[in-house]
């Protein structure tokens, strides 16, 4: 069971002309494949085709033929050797939200038994972490800068000039 309380499918999704070439029933079996019970934070995880036909109520020949159409259209991939299923672009709205949450989501991505999906997966996860970190960064710049903005304003420009000259930096 997922430890997920929920799983962001953005608005867009109505506006895709991949989602919605779709027929309601593959539209529907996507939606599945981004919120079911299984998914976890890395996007990948495995799925045994008997625990979806049952939840979805599909017979086993729609199952397949709608997971085939929705890998054609790039919106999942499929290991059916390890039962691994990956929810294309993912990170674009699942992205790792602060270390802890990278830590764990590295911790699934370590635990796909495909190899394929595992290095595919990790690619993808490298990317959004980066943007994670560069976000964090750029958020404590930020908040350095009003910091001492507002102490040069307070009229701390001698501790301010301590500092300075304590790092090397007249």
């Amino acid at each position: 069971m997922s430890a997920r309380d929920f799983s962001k499918i953005s608005s867009a999704i109505w506006t895709s002309r991949r989602f919605l070439n779709l027929e309601n029933d593959a539209k529907l079996q996507f939606i599945y494949y981004a919120t079911n019970e299984h998914v976890n934070s890395c996007g990948v995880y495995r799925l045994k085709d008997a625990y979806a036909v049952d939840d979805l109520g599909y017979p086993m020949t729609m199952y397949h033929q709608n997971r085939t159409i929705l890998m054609s259209a790039q919106m999942i991939d499929f290991d059916s050797e390890h039962h691994f299923l990956m929810v294309e672009g993912w990170f674009k709205h699942n992205p790792p939200m602060n270390s802890s949450h990278s830590a764990g989501t590295l911790r699934l991505i370590e635990q796909v038994k495909s190899e394929r999906l595992r290095e595919k997966v990790a690619s993808f996860f490298a990317e959004a972490d980066a943007l994670r970190m560069a976000r964090e960064a750029k958020k404590k710049a930020d908040r350095d800068s009003k910091r001492t903005a507002e102490q040069i304003e307070m009229g701390d420009g001698h501790r301010l000039q301590r500092i300075l000259e304590k790092s090397g930096r007249h």
